[in-house]
């Protein structure tokens, strides 16, 4: 009879410790915190639970194909590099006028004492 902490099961099924708790409070289950050790009983719940999951397909949702799944991932990555750059260059802009606000004015006469 195997003890599996619950922090381990999180990390096995790519979850958090939380969800886990939650999944196992649903059962009658009994565990506080992270640290909590359950039996092959509990682990087998969260194995059914999350088996359960991953051989439905979401409903109105349509399944993708490797790739279209890799050219839309790369289409996300640009996105938030041209977000970048367009918030660069509006720093760029406001940076260049503060420092040209933040200058003296220059006169052509010089001071005479």
């Amino acid at each position: 009879m195997s003890k599996f902490r619950i922090y381990e099961l999180a990390k096995e099924f790519n979850t958090t410790s939380k969800v886990i708790i939650d999944i196992l409070d649903r059962n009658s289950v009994s565990a506080k915190n992270h640290m909590s050790c359950v039996d092959d009983d509990a682990k087998a719940i969260i194995n059914r639970t999350f088996a359960h999951k991953n051989t439905e397909p979401e409903k109105g949702k349509t399944q993708i194909s490797p790739r279209q799944s890799s050219s839309n991932q790369q289409q996300e990555r640009q996105l938030p590099n041209q977000q970048n750059q367009a918030n660069r260059s509006q720093f760029d802009q406001q940076r260049s006028f503060n420092s040209q606000a933040s200058r003296p004015l220059q006169s052509n006469q010089t001071s005479q004492n």
